[in-house]
């Protein structure tokens, strides 16, 4: 029996003076014809060039990704209504496939104001915690049958938004907590949901700002992926994680 998911190398050839292609067939890719929706923030939404979520369709053969970034929103309720848990409800409902990538603003905003961490046994969309397993629990329930990925944010040195300098990934919030710890509730989350997650916080192979010729080239501000590091880098990862669920 062939593995219905193995796939074909791509490549030309030459028959009496003829030139053929042998295509990658859409048989073989995991999600062939399927339906995308990508909820997030910034990163997702293409802040610092072209989207990571404009290049994912064609590696995993899925028919239409839809882009739910919005610059500057966090998973708690930011009392704006852009929010993940404020939003997730308002995606388009026929997606096969849920990408959900962010807490970076968690940890750079949502800090004061009646904000907290939370913990396992919080429900309060105002703790990270709450929203982040409210937010699980909905994407279950509205998909049902259906696949998730979560994606951690990944490690960066600090920048800054207009005036303000927001704390690096290894840096305390007024909160208390690092990036780290925000990463951490994710994994703790996703797994009592059984979500599988592609953790960028250790795997993407950056942490911005530690080599700047590096970090110029990547990621120009500091926090955002440029074009460059989301088709060539980014992309590609994300996408391995989604054919191998």
């Amino acid at each position: 029996m062939k593995n219905p998911y193995k796939s074909t190398i791509r490549c030309n050839f030459t028959v009496n003076g003829l030139s053929y292609e042998n295509a990658l067939s859409s048989q073989f890719k995991r999600w062939s014809g399927k339906k995308v929706n990508c909820l997030g923030d910034s990163i997702t939404y293409g802040a610092g060039g072209t989207s990571w979520t404009y290049f994912i369709g064609d590696l995993i053969g899925a028919s239409e990704v839809r882009n739910y970034g919005v610059s500057g929103s966090s998973i708690q309720d930011d009392g704006r209504n852009q929010g993940f848990i404020n939003r997730y409800s308002d995606m388009d409902n026929d997606a096969d496939l849920i990408i959900v990538w962010g807490g970076v603003n968690d940890h750079h905003w949502r800090t004061s104001n009646g904000y907290s961490f939370g913990d396992m046994n919080s429900t309060s969309n105002k703790t990270f915690y709450g929203a982040l397993k409210n937010l699980c629990s909905g994407l279950k329930e509205k998909y049902q049958g259906k696949s998730i990925l979560f994606i951690t944010p990944m490690k960066n040195v600090g920048y800054m938004s207009g005036s303000i300098e927001c704390p690096a990934w290894n840096v305390k919030n007024a909160l208390e907590k690092t990036l780290t710890d925000y990463r951490n509730a994710i994994l703790e989350v996703c797994d009592y949901y059984s979500i599988p997650v592609l953790d960028l916080y250790s795997l993407s192979g950056f942490t911005t700002g530690l080599i700047e010729s590096e970090t110029e080239l990547l990621f120009p501000d500091k926090l955002h992926p440029n074009e460059k590091m989301n088709k060539e880098i980014l992309t590609p990862k994300i996408a391995s994680a989604c054919n191998n669920m």
